[in-house]
């Protein structure tokens, strides 16, 4: 799948990704729909407000979201680049590397090792990392 897709939630948006490896890019816009771009190696379906996004083998997505959304991702080998939500957010991942920009609400990641790095985040935030660096910036 390379094409953009567009979906239209009712409701909160929900990004739900199982990634085994691979890149995630995912912004939150203005908009009220949720954007899929330049998506390889994945499955993305949509579920009422859920937007799935499933692949057992490498990819790549942009996803833009609604800022007001909620992420849950679980990765093996994984780069997460994601900045601009306000949601609840479920990060659980083994390798790879979290970066969170401007994230406002509750947050909870899990990593072995991987690395997590945080700038600006709000809000309830716990992580639970080993044999990783955890950076949190102001």
């Amino acid at each position: 799948m390379t094409a953009e897709h567009i979906f239209v939630c009712q409701g909160r948006p929900r990004l739900a990704a199982d990634v085994t490896e691979g890149s995630i890019f995912i912004r939150g816009w203005d908009g009220d729909t949720v954007r899929v771009e330049d998506c390889t190696g994945a499955e993305v379906k949509q579920r009422g407000s859920k937007i799935i996004l499933d692949s057992s083998r490498r990819c790549s997505c942009k996803v833009y979201l609604p800022r007001n959304s909620d992420v849950n991702i679980d990765g093996t080998n994984i780069e997460i680049d994601m900045a601009g939500i306000r949601g609840r957010g479920r990060i659980d991942f083994t390798g790879g590397a979290v970066s969170i920009e401007n994230w406002q609400g509750d947050l909870e990641i899990d990593c072995t090792g991987g690395n997590v790095r945080l700038g600006q985040c709000e809000g309830k935030i716990g992580i639970d990392s080993s044999s990783g660096n955890v950076e949190i910036l102001s």
